[in-house]
Order: structure tokens, then sequence, then C-alpha cells
């Protein structure tokens, strides 16, 4: 596999307020689920969202946002270290990364029998404070897509650190859609639906 690690383009623009358009709760074990849900491991309490969103300017805003806490209460230990997604378009740019982001990696990736076009790789430094525990989260925007250009699957990889070494869990998530907020002089628009299937393009994306 040939590696794109992808500078991260820390620019300002100005975002227009639009309401959230999506949300992607990781509710579902695929792999490794003893460290969340030893007696079922086949749903879970969500322990990760992704919410998205058009920002108005030829982009998709992201924000992920661990919940751990949701299903072990207490847990200020466990980390996010990658979200994988697939995209039926190719981001053209990405900026506004927040500094707990390392990289974003577009390839072919397969992961717990999915295949994933984008890996966005999140800092794993405690002492700093970037590290994405709990209550935590990052935030993006992939340029030159729209809402509909996200399909599924998609997961995140969890990370827990104890005295008895280190374990790990593969997270797939479920689409919730959410009514936009109507633009003026409109009536309310609905998200056009996640496809399952995407094209896949693969070209590794252009910072800024």
């Amino acid at each position: 596999m040939s590696l794109k690690k992808l500078a991260i383009g820390l620019l300002t623009i100005g975002l227009t307020n639009s309401a959230t358009a999506g949300v992607i709760e990781f509710d579902t074990c695929r792999s490794f689920c003893g460290f969340l849900d030893a007696d079922r491991g086949d749903t879970v309490s969500s322990v990760a969202t992704l919410e998205f969103r058009d920002n108005g300017q030829n982009g998709v805003d992201f924000t992920l946002t661990n919940n751990i806490g949701d299903q072990l209460p207490g847990n200020d230990t466990s980390f996010i270290p990658r979200l994988f997604l697939g995209f039926s378009e190719t981001p053209t740019n990405v900026s506004n990364a927040s500094a707990n982001i390392d990289f974003f990696e577009y390839d072919d990736f397969s992961i717990s029998g999915f295949d994933f076009d984008l890996e966005v790789n999140f800092a794993n430094v405690l002492s700093s404070g970037l590290r994405i525990i709990d209550g935590q989260s990052a935030s993006w925007t992939f340029e030159g897509i729209r809402e509909s250009s996200i399909v599924l699957p998609a997961l995140v990889q969890v990370i827990e650190r104890n005295a008895d070494g280190t374990i790990g869990v593969n997270v797939l998530g479920s689409f919730t859609p959410v009514q936009q907020v109507p633009e003026p002089g409109t009536i309310g628009v609905l998200l056009t639906a996640i496809g399952l299937m995407g094209i896949r393009a693969k070209r590794a994306l252009k910072t800024k």
C-alpha cells in the first residue's frame, strides 16, 4: 500500500451558519468486542459520534467526539487513534484541522472485513492533552464534496491502555439523518440519504 500522508492545512475560512446535517453513531462492535461489551459483543452504546454538515462554501465540516463514558462510566483513559471513512467522490482539500489530528491518508484500507477510502489518524500524546479521550473531539473540513458524498460503512478504533497492556476495539457506525434548518424564503430541506456503496476515488488530497 502506498502511503499518502497529507500535511494538514491549518487555515481559517469564514464558515456560514448551517444546521448539523447528519450524525454517524458508532454503536456496533465489529471486532475485539470484549473490551466494550463482553456479554453481547454486537451492539454497544455509542462510543463516538461523527457530526457533519455542508458549510455553504463547497465543503463539509466534520466533528468527531469520544463518548466512551456512555458505555464505560468514569473511563477517562480510552482514546480514539483512527477513523475510517468512504466517499463517492474525492475531497479536493482539507482545512481547519484541529491540532489533535496527525494526518489524513487517502488509499485502500480493509479493516474488520470492510473497505474504506480514507483514514484520519489522531494524535496519541497524553501529556500534551491532544489524545481524544472521553468528552473530547477533533474537527476538520473536507472541501469539494457534499454531505451525500459520504458513504457507509464508517469505523472508529478505540484503544484502552491498562495494567495488563493495550487492547483495542473496532466499532462500526450507523447513520442518523437530521433535518436541515430552512434557508430564508425556502421550505425545509431534508438530508439526502447516504448510499451504502460509493465509487472509490484514488486521488491524493491537495492541501493548502
